[in-house]
């Protein structure tokens, strides 16, 4: 038991690691251990060396679409003016999809290298959202509710990406709601939920076995990029976005990991 000790303490750091209380193994160790400890902060260093290169690279190659981007839209531009309406709105849809996609998986690669460090308020967080919300056009007309449960724990993602998931659920729900939208924050199975809920039609249950259908991809399915962006960001801090229908409307459910889970 004694002689073991140590490693029960590696396990310990690598979880603090994991939840981001801590960056490395350090250095504390018996001579026993701190080969192994050397080891694991050589490999921690490594990744984080990789990350910082796969988020240069990805900027690398937004920047370089954005000049053909522009380029493409001004060939639109200039086929408009020419007369030639339809070849313009193709190309002008292909150029915004294609920067959407950009935009997407710089999202993703932002969240997924800042998760294990970031934590916020959920519940601060969706208040905020909805009160921007509250003040829009599809929005001033609904009723709004936040409910936020007892001892919800901090969740595992930075704030400005969970309001950015937020806001395309709320705005969703805004869209679809006859009357009301709430947004439920909660604490299950050492997750954070957060579920915004609408009174509106729902979605038909043959496109919602699509939506739910593992490997599709929300926005190939006809519902929104906004939905697709959430599932993404959610997605890229270790959590998921769900789907139901209920007797009242739509929920969408965002389920995050817990800071320090």
């Amino acid at each position: 038991g004694v002689g073991l000790r140590p490693m029960r303490r590696v396990g310990a750091r690598v979880a603090a690691i994991r939840s981001g209380r801590a960056d490395r193994i350090g250095e504390d160790w018996p001579a026993e251990v701190r080969p192994l400890a050397a080891e694991l902060d050589g490999l921690l260093a490594a990744r984080e060396a990789d990350i910082v290169r796969a988020r240069a690279r990805a900027g690398d190659l937004a920047h370089g679409l954005k000049t053909p981007l522009q380029a493409l839209m001004g060939e639109a531009g200039r086929l408009s003016q020419a007369g030639d309406a339809a070849h313009a709105r193709s190309i002008e849809a292909i150029a915004r999809a294609m920067q959407r996609h950009v935009d997407r998986e710089l999202a993703r690669t932002r969240v997924a290298a800042e998760a294990a460090a970031s934590r916020c308020d959920a519940a601060e967080v969706g208040r905020r959202v909805v009160e921007v919300a509250r003040r829009t056009a599809t929005g001033e007309g609904l009723s709004w509710h936040v409910d936020a449960g007892p001892q919800v724990p901090m969740a595992a993602i930075d704030a400005a990406d969970l309001a950015e998931a937020l806001g395309a659920l709320v705005e969703n729900a805004a869209r679809h709601a006859r009357d009301r939208v709430d947004l439920v924050v909660a604490h299950a199975d050492g997750a954070v939920s957060v579920a915004v809920r609408d009174d509106g039609p729902g979605i038909a249950p043959d496109l919602l076995k699509k939506v739910t259908a593992r490997g599709m991809r929300l926005d190939e399915t006809g519902t929104g990029l906004g939905l697709a962006i959430a599932a993404d960001i959610a997605e890229a801090a270790g959590g998921r976005l769900t789907l139901a229908n209920r007797p009242q409307g739509l929920e969408a459910r965002l389920v995050l990991p817990a800071a320090g889970s």
